[in-house]
């Protein structure tokens, strides 16, 4: 795993699992690819302190849907989310294979019916064979099998991003007039970067069971 993504100082041990954060939350918020040195520090010391990366990426969703009931001027970043995961963290507790079986096969049901677009039929079948495959899978493994689904899931969303490109203009203007009362206190690059967010969000919203919360609820249930 390369370290391109985060500073020389970042210690090469966590890159692997940094990396999976650092995609999660550029593919929700959008903007540079790269994390504040703040968010590195902090990054550093929840994997020091051995988080679940599945608790951290829960956590963004969660925050992700804070800010969707009220639209604010700070970007989406993991210090956001601090306090959020401090509340999250004790009620991520290992359940009995039966119960976790029974969320994800539930979740798989509700993914097979979930209604596509024709451009996103093969990321759709992408995602429930990569459920289908981790339900039948022996690992007992939790935080694994919870960081391979939303990494499925991840992936899922990217690409319904991309096939979002003819409604480009129609989410701007809807991520605008939503942004609306923040306009005179945002300026240049922090404006798009307010903007990108939220058509992101828009987008993420069509599909509202394919996130790291889902997986968290069908895991937890």
């Amino acid at each position: 795993m390369s370290q391109d993504n985060f500073p020389d100082w970042f210690p090469n041990s966590h890159v692997e699992n940094a990396e999976t954060i650092r995609t999660y939350l550029i593919s929700v918020r959008g903007g540079a690819p790269f994390l504040s040195g703040a968010d590195c520090r902090l990054l550093i010391q929840w994997l020091d302190d051995q988080v679940p990366v599945p608790t951290i990426l829960t956590t963004i969703d969660k925050v992700s849907a804070k800010r969707r009931q009220k639209r604010v001027r700070s970007r989406l970043s993991l210090s956001i989310c601090k306090g959020t995961l401090n509340q999250l963290i004790g009620k991520s507790k290992p359940k009995p294979t039966s119960i976790e079986q029974s969320g994800l096969e539930e979740w798989l049901q509700a993914l097979q019916f979930m209604r596509v677009s024709d451009e996103l039929q093969e990321a759709h079948h992408a995602l429930t064979a990569s459920v289908q495959h981790l339900i039948a899978s022996s690992s007992s493994d939790h935080n694994q099998k919870a960081s391979e689904l939303i990494s499925a899931c991840r992936s899922f969303q990217d690409r319904a991003w991309e096939c979002a490109f003819d409604d480009l203009v129609e989410l701007q203007d809807a991520a605008e007039a939503e942004l609306s009362d923040l306009k005179s206190l945002l300026r240049g690059q922090a404006w798009k970067d307010a903007v990108e967010e939220v058509m992101r969000d828009h987008v993420r919203q069509r599909y509202p069971i394919v996130n790291a919360q889902a997986v968290w609820n069908a895991l937890n249930q």
